[in-house]
């Protein structure tokens, strides 16, 4: 086991996973003040129910097998058929590649939550992350990064998620915003402008485990 590799991904996917309230913050800060709270515990509300998924069936589904190069195989769900102290061949304990990817996991759809603010329901979200999570995001990762994945061997590359999370999201939110239309009001006062400042040095913070901790090593 590299164990300076370990610690330096474990510090990565602390940096990563504190982006989370800082795009709560930088969101929360722009929306009315109506629409705090609801843009808020969106962000927190999506990262329970990534957690939950990854550990349920993601990680297997992205990484586990393969399926025609589209999708992995689930061989027991909440990680029941993963070896989490096997050792991978970059030295990184399978465990911490498990949690080093679960950050992506959860801030890839809280990216686009910002296109529905106040416009969506808790119930609503809740099942279009649970289906978008299952048909978009974990059949993408398994493409572009799982070692069979059918864009890989295209030789599609993809080193910090470019593709795989900033397009997937960004496209995500243009589709939701054109599902949902145009918003009633369109003015509004963003809420508190200091919140996007600190909102924006967290993410500028947490950036450093996102870019440099996707090299692994």
């Amino acid at each position: 086991m590299d164990a300076a590799g370990t610690a330096f991904v474990l510090l990565a996917s602390v940096l990563v996973w504190f982006m989370t309230p800082g795009l709560a913050f930088f969101y929360g800060g722009m929306v009315s003040k109506a629409n705090v709270v609801n843009t808020m515990l969106s962000v927190f509300y999506i990262t329970g129910i990534a957690i939950l998924l990854w550990v349920f069936c993601g990680y297997e589904l992205s990484f586990g097998g393969d399926l025609g190069g589209v999708i992995g195989r689930i061989r027991g769900v909440f990680l029941n058929g993963v070896n989490l102290g096997h050792i991978l061949e970059n030295g990184l304990p399978t465990g911490v590649y498990v949690l080093f990817q679960m950050m992506f996991a959860i801030i890839t759809p809280a990216l686009f939550v910002g296109a529905v603010v106040g416009r969506m329901h808790f119930k609503f979200l809740t099942w279009f992350i649970v289906c978008w999570s299952l048909l978009v995001y974990y059949p993408l990762v398994h493409m572009v990064w799982g070692p069979d994945g059918l864009l890989g061997r295209l030789g599609v590359l993809d080193f910090a998620g470019g593709t795989v999370i900033h397009i997937n999201a960004g496209v995500t939110a243009l589709v939701l915003s054109a599902f949902l239309g145009r918003r009633r009001v369109v003015r509004s006062t963003p809420y508190n402008r200091p919140w996007v400042l600190l909102g924006t040095a967290i993410l500028w913070i947490g950036w450093y485990g996102f870019n440099a901790g996707s090299a692994l090593v």
